[in-house]
């Protein structure tokens, strides 16, 4: 595997972490915050949304522009998501960073063109998986940290916990 997947391997490994952290629990923070449970489910369905639409031109950007830029912006949109979340005195507001970090996902054809561009050919498949399994490990260590941070601080820490971890995750991913 070349130096740039290891990194973006970290990379992922550590945006695991930082969405582990809370997105098992942002909807008990929902509730906290005053919202009924139609309406978490409505935001978690317009999270959704998000995600989907912002597919929809993500494959289109990656191969008409920088496929490291089209990462970085990712990226950035994401941490800069967590922190909206951290900021959130109500709902309302948490939707909105909710939205934000779900649109964040349209780095990820970007990432995947990346990794595939920099593995050699016979080792595209094992390194795409390779390389993904970091998000997912990052997913299986960090939701208990998180509920017990939420538990013996607040939300609004795990959250900027969050934030950090992505802005590390993206300081991982710049050097690659």
């Amino acid at each position: 595997m070349t130096r740039n997947n290891k990194l973006v391997l970290v990379s992922l490994l550590l945006w695991g972490i930082g969405e582990g952290l809370f997105v098992f629990i942002e909807s008990l923070y929902l509730e906290r915050l005053g919202a009924t449970p139609v309406e978490v489910g409505m935001t978690l369905a317009l999270a959704s949304a998000a995600v989907l639409v912002s597919y929809l031109p993500a494959g289109w950007l990656s191969d008409r522009f920088n496929r490291k830029a089209n990462m970085l912006a990712g990226y950035v949109v994401g941490a800069l998501a967590a922190f909206v979340m951290a900021l959130a005195h109500d709902w309302h507001t948490l939707l909105l960073g909710l939205v934000f970090y779900a649109v964040s996902g349209f780095c990820v054809p970007a990432i995947t063109s990346y990794v595939v561009q920099e593995a050699a050919p016979r080792e595209r498949n094992r390194v795409v998986t390779t390389v993904f399994v970091g998000y997912s490990a990052g997913l299986v260590i960090s939701p208990a940290i998180g509920g017990w941070l939420a538990e013996h601080w607040t939300m609004r820490g795990v959250f900027v916990v969050s934030g950090a971890a992505f802005l590390l995750a993206t300081a991982t991913v710049s050097l690659a």
